[in-house]
């Protein structure tokens, strides 16, 4: 299930899911056309997910 967010000039809307089983959240960017919609989809990770990424970016870095 998608509930809006947002909506913007030149009708763009922004829908998110609920909190997947992993954590993660789905985010879309929407504009309706005449013939449909233009999107673009997002997978937000978990907050836990995002840490363990910073701290190997980091430790790569030393």
């Amino acid at each position: 299930m998608l509930y809006p967010y947002a909506t913007f000039p030149e009708r763009l809307i922004i829908t998110y899911s609920d909190v997947k089983n992993d954590g993660s959240v789905h985010v879309n960017f929407e504009q309706p056309t005449d013939y449909g919609f233009k999107e673009a989809r997002y997978t937000l990770p978990t907050q836990k997910n995002y840490l363990v990424m910073v701290t190997r970016q980091k430790k790569n870095r030393t």
